[in-house]
């Protein structure tokens, strides 16, 4: 993607609504004027770990913005690519074979097209779901398209496939109706720069995702430090670092979509964020309170929650560390349990 210019922000949040409710507050604080203009839509680029709910933000973002509700938003499932109905002749066999191993490029797809209304909204829906979606309404007398495509498939579009990630973003382009907000995974074009980049990372692995450094290397450990690891089990379904990025100045005018993250749901500044909430590499002891509970940024509903999850944890680490020094002190003494 293009250079990055705007501050980073993170946070880490422990519940499937936490995305909604910011998905939902983000697009919400776009200036209508933003969304008027078809050639040119707010870019929305969405990044993260495999399976950490990436579409919510698409998904809740649309709803917000176009005041509909998610729900009423049914994409009928795309016709199977591979041929399933026995008995499969030799050339079937072989057919279903090519698909799978080398995505055959598809001729363009019949698109699919369906109105509905949610919440009195007058709705047009287009295109294959999960691929490419395309949701279009008029609001105050301005056609607002918000549209959504996953970059890293390559087929299965209701353009047909493309190899080539430029003209998968250019057709796609194409096909948008109005203003509004394209919303983009795993969006790895050099010279395109979305106005705002999200990235949701969950558990641990790789240091990197799409080529790019995670900023949480594991997100499991790092609420564990500070909650202990039994509540941090209980966060292990939906626990997530997530981080904003404004690279549009101007949409982030007089800083009010940044301030909205940092005042509503807690976000900080990455460089003010401890390096050993993001970048651990060493295992550390069984029960110690490895982060002061000032210093972590969590979704503000759960704030107290966790202040009371790290007390416990807090506590129960110095019980270690007393027996630990009591049974040999000289190689802890230089430890600090905060």
């Amino acid at each position: 993607m293009g250079e990055n210019t705007g501050e980073k922000y993170g946070v880490f949040t422990l519940e499937r609504q936490d995305l909604v409710d910011l998905s939902a507050r983000i697009a919400a604080c776009i200036p209508k004027d933003f969304l008027k203009h078809r050639n040119k839509p707010v870019i929305i680029a969405v990044d993260g770990s495999v399976g950490c709910g990436k579409k919510i933000v698409a998904d809740y973002g649309r709803a917000a913005l176009l005041k509909i509700n998610h729900e009423d938003i049914v994409y009928p499932p795309k016709p199977p690519e591979l041929i399933f109905a026995p008995p499969l002749t030799f050339f079937q066999k072989l057919k279903n074979a090519f698909k799978f191993f080398v995505k055959e490029k598809e001729p363009e797809a019949a698109v699919t097209c369906c109105s509905v209304e949610s919440n009195g909204q007058d709705l047009d829906c287009r295109g294959h779901g999960e691929y490419d979606e395309y949701v279009s309404a008029e609001i105050d007398g301005d056609k607002i398209d918000i549209s959504f495509i996953n970059m890293a498939w390559g087929y299965g579009y209701s353009f047909g496939s493309d190899d080539d990630a430029r003209a998968r973003y250019r057709k796609h382009m194409d096909k948008r109706q109005g203003g509004g907000i394209l919303y983009a995974h795993n969006m790895n074009i050099d010279d395109v720069r979305p106005d705002i980049e999200i990235k949701l990372e969950c558990g641990s692995g790789s240091t990197c995702l799409n080529g790019h450094d995670r900023s949480c290397h594991d997100v499991d450990h790092a609420i564990a430090m500070v909650a202990g690891e039994d509540d941090a089990r209980a966060y292990s379904k939906w626990g997530r670092f997530v981080s904003v990025q404004f690279n549009n100045a101007t949409l982030d005018h007089d800083g009010i979509m940044s301030k909205m993250l940092k005042a509503e749901f807690g976000f900080r500044a990455l460089k003010d964020i401890p390096a050993k909430l993001l970048e651990f590499s060493e295992l550390r002891e069984e029960g110690e309170a490895a982060i002061n509970i000032a210093d972590f940024p969590v979704a503000k509903k759960h704030a107290a929650h966790l202040r009371e999850a790290h007390a416990r944890h807090a506590a129960g680490a110095s019980e270690k560390y007393n027996e630990i020094k009591i049974g040999s002190p000289a190689p802890c003494l230089d430890k600090v349990y905060v």
